[in-house]
């Protein structure tokens, strides 16, 4: 399954609908119902962010939509300056007084009106905001098609920080970073060399790496890219990598605290491993 179709599966089923749940002692007497709903757009769904009173949903079709969380009413709705295709970005983000999306580059919209605040486009035209974004109270971090991380400013959109993943090859990309307690964590993938891939740990003041985890594949013929999009537990960071394996690192010191196990992976013909 493409990583577009399970975003979309995804995201239909976070959707466009609020529901009202009725705690009780009769979960089989379920009265959930739609408090609302808005017609999102055509195309694949963005994931939304919210702010304590409104919900900002990305639409497929380059729209940022702000809508009361209380009511379901379009407070305003806002395109970025692409047309045609689908969005490129996978969220939405809220940060300081701006909501941002990704669409090749990444675009920050004013949380109450929807006026247009600012673009961010690399000088190199490198892509930032073809994937996910993470942001904090005042900072938007992105991750690269040329293997960056930048951290920007959310109120004005300039880089506090940029730091090169790449080590060099300008096949590799970085991915989805998420953000925890002062670090960034993003996973890159070499495409020069489907068997290279890493998970980094970068100081959101800075931008310096405080630990990273070269990854190979469990078996020959395998792929070992990261994709990022990790989940914090506890004192654990926890990621997914291109083999199928589930990795759990400490926080503190990048070390492997356990590994889940891939299921059995389809062979091609031949027998070699996907």
């Amino acid at each position: 399954m493409s990583p577009r179709i399970s975003r979309t599966i995804a995201c239909v089923l976070c959707g466009v609908v609020l529901l009202a749940c009725r705690s009780g002692s009769e979960p089989e007497r379920s009265t959930d119902q739609v408090l609302w709903r808005v017609t999102n757009a055509e195309s694949v769904p963005v994931n939304p962010a919210f702010d304590g009173g409104t919900v900002y949903f990305g639409s497929g079709t380059h729209e940022v939509i702000a809508v009361d969380g209380r009511t379901g009413t379009v407070r305003w709705r806002h395109a970025t300056e692409l047309t045609g295709g689908q969005t490129a970005g996978f969220n939405v983000v809220v940060a300081a007084d701006v909501v941002a999306m990704g669409d090749i580059d990444v675009y920050a919209f004013d949380r109450r009106t929807g006026a247009p605040r600012w673009r961010f486009q690399a000088a190199d035209l490198d892509e930032t905001g073809t994937r996910s974004l993470a942001a904090d109270a005042q900072t938007i971090y992105a991750a690269s098609l040329r293997g960056r991380v930048y951290a920007l400013d959310a109120r004005t959109g300039q880089p506090r920080w940029v730091t090169d993943l790449a080590q060099g090859d300008t096949a590799t990309a970085s991915f989805d970073p998420i953000v925890a307690d002062g670090v960034v964590y993003v996973g890159t993938k070499a495409f020069s060399s489907h068997a290279t891939g890493r998970f980094v740990a970068l100081d959101v003041a800075t931008g310096s790496i405080r630990w990273a985890y070269n990854f190979t594949p469990e078996h020959a013929g395998q792929y070992a890219g990261c994709f990022g999009g990790a989940v914090v537990w506890g004192q654990l960071v926890i990621v997914g990598q291109e083999d199928g394996r589930i990795f759990a690192f400490d926080r503190a010191t990048g070390s492997v605290v356990w590994t889940a196990p891939s299921v059995r992976l389809p062979t091609m013909e031949g027998g070699t491993p996907w």
